[in-house]
């Protein structure tokens, strides 16, 4: 039986698996990991454990994310068979460490063979969008192709899975959506939620569809495609909702291998879906090298969301009472040594607005200051801590506890049993305090 047909075989079983209250994970002793000190003071990480039903998880592409009570939720998979979700609930310990054990919360294959949705030959590669919590409940989507071209076609396409902390359930909601039949094969890259209609943006891969996910309903709707004059494209690995619901994103790449060159005339600027008007463009709100913004940090009381590429250009997006939106290039960070670009997936802002911080994939900090638009401090954590940042893959933005730290995933480049998935910490005054003069 091809993969791709999942949903359609298996209706019945879906069913039948409802009607006995199947939809989620079994309650059982769930794997957890110890954290971990690193020798700069100001940095911890703990290893994602295996899960009970042998997944040994050794990537994560788009890190952590935080809920409002400081509880940190990261997701974790194998590229290959499928992927699972943990969670860093706070603790009762001192406010000048993060919480003490990383807990396994669910994965995709076991939540959705309780729901009776998992055929024999069926896989999840990973969840590619960092988690996206609403009242606490932390939501993901599967993807299972990630190269820009038709191969996408012979694969599973999306499937919802969600944690519930109380009572501790991860539960298929596919199972359940009537509306998951319109994404048969693509999957997510990017998430964000809005907040006013209570619905989950996404992005898919290949084509750049948008969808949206509603909270209430448990329904996915197909938001439909712009006009990118071309069959695949490089979705930007973050969206952004402004106060009215609408949703902000971008595609395109400056690298071949994710289909450069783009045209400029589509994909210099910056894209966005209303739910009244539908979809349109601010041709103004330029981008660097057609790429697209990767992350995104927003301050809804302030009405303001900073972004950032995969290349270390940092941008910032306002709103106002009256009047339309503003945006404005910052500067750009990080570089190698050399000058040549290093790729950056990290990016966190600190409470006031003043300061980003930006790790790339040579393991150096950049402390950018959004008011002057440069590079305040720089700091190569790849030499004064080899094993955790040397050779590794960084992902993550936007996922701070409530004690000044923030968090990302690091995964080695060459994975291998010695070269463990982690859940990495930076508390950024310590750490400065601790390596600066």
């Amino acid at each position: 039986m091809p993969a791709c047909s999942r949903r359609g075989v298996v209706l019945s079983l879906v069913l039948l698996g409802l009607a006995l209250g199947f939809a989620a994970s079994p309650a059982r002793a769930e794997p957890t990991a110890g954290r971990v000190a690193s020798p700069i003071d100001g940095i911890w990480s703990w290893t994602l454990p295996d899960t009970p039903n042998g997944l040994h998880p050794d990537q994560s592409w788009s890190g952590a994310s935080a809920a409002s009570d400081g509880t940190i939720y990261v997701a974790g998979m194998d590229h290959v068979s499928n992927a699972a979700l943990y969670r860093l609930r706070p603790d009762s310990g001192a406010a000048s460490r993060p919480a003490t054990t990383l807990a396994y919360v669910g994965d995709a294959r076991a939540a959705s063979e309780a729901a009776g949705t998992w055929a024999p030959d069926d896989f999840v590669e990973k969840f590619h969008t960092r988690p996206v919590v609403v009242n606490d409940r932390a939501y993901v989507g599967t993807l299972n192709h990630s190269t820009l071209d038709a191969g996408y076609l012979g694969k599973p396409g999306l499937t919802w899975y969600r944690y519930t902390p109380s009572p501790a359930a991860f539960t298929d909601l596919s199972a359940s959506d009537p509306g998951a039949a319109l994404v048969p094969h693509e999957g997510l890259v990017s998430i964000a939620y809005d907040k006013t209609r209570g619905r989950i943006y996404g992005l898919l891969n290949p084509t750049g569809t948008l969808i949206w996910y509603d909270v209430a309903t448990g329904r996915t709707h197909l938001a439909g495609r712009p006009a990118w004059g071309r069959p695949y494209v490089y979705p930007g690995r973050a969206l952004w909702v402004s106060r009215t619901g609408r949703v902000y994103f971008s595609a395109g790449n400056y690298d071949r291998i994710n289909g450069a060159p783009y045209d400029p005339a589509v994909f210099d600027h910056i894209h966005y879906y209303d739910p009244v008007s539908g979809f349109g463009q601010h041709t103004r709100w330029k981008i660097r090298e057609t790429r697209a913004i990767d992350a995104a940090q927003c301050f809804p009381g302030a009405r303001t969301c900073f972004l950032a590429d995969n290349a270390g250009n940092v941008y910032k997006w306002t709103e106002y009472t009256s009047g339309p939106p503003t945006w404005r290039w910052l500067g750009r960070t990080p570089t190698k040594a050399s000058g040549s670009v290093a790729r950056s997936w990290v990016f966190h802002v600190a409470a006031d607005r003043t300061t980003a911080y930006l790790i790339n994939s040579s393991g150096q900090l950049a402390v950018f200051d959004l008011v002057a638009g440069r590079v305040r401090t720089r700091i190569e954590l790849a030499a004064l801590d080899p094993g955790l940042f040397r050779g590794q893959w960084l992902y993550g933005y936007d996922a701070w506890d409530r004690n000044g730290r923030f968090y990302f995933a690091a995964f080695s480049k060459t994975p291998s049993a010695t070269t463990p998935l982690r859940l990495v910490a930076i508390d950024p005054v310590r750490l400065l305090r601790a390596v600066t003069p």
